[in-house]
């Protein structure tokens, strides 16, 4: 009896000593908000030729499910390098659309863009302030075959 006992004061004890101990306060995080990005224009320039340019464009003003992306693109001369420039925009309210690109820039340490097509190579020409590749800026190299997209 005195064993149980002993043992039920020393968990009294332990739960009274450790629920007294103070707290650290907590400084709650604030989450960066999340941009709507319903329109990206990536706009490519023919380095040696300005009137070479290709506007490939992605829009989906409903977000996920619902009306299917609408998807436009244009023809790369093979061998040719191009300037690319990606420019986002908020088109929820055609009244007021908004220029994301600029917010992206601020928070270029938690953005960036991937490039992926065959015969394609996509070099970045922007950084964020780690000198890690961003993506609205790059230099974009057609390879043999002409590209047709899509």
């Amino acid at each position: 009896m005195k064993l149980k006992n002993l043992l039920i004061l020393s968990i009294i004890g332990f739960v009274s000593f450790s629920s007294c101990k103070k707290d650290d306060p907590v400084t709650p995080v604030i989450p960066n908000e999340q941009e709507v990005i319903t329109t990206l224009n990536y706009t490519l320039t023919n380095a040696f030729d300005s009137t070479d340019v290709v506007t490939l464009t992605f829009v989906d003003l409903d977000g996920d499910g619902g009306t299917a992306p609408t998807i436009t693109g244009g023809s790369l001369n093979a061998n040719k390098t191009y300037n690319g420039t990606m420019e986002l925009l908020d088109e929820t309210d055609p009244a007021d659309v908004e220029d994301i690109t600029e917010e992206v820039l601020e928070e270029d340490e938690d953005h960036q863009f991937f490039f992926s097509a065959a015969s394609i190579t996509v070099n970045y020409s922007d950084v964020d302030t780690n000198n890690n590749p961003v993506g609205l800026q790059t230099i974009l190299n057609a390879g043999e075959c002409w590209i047709r997209y899509p």
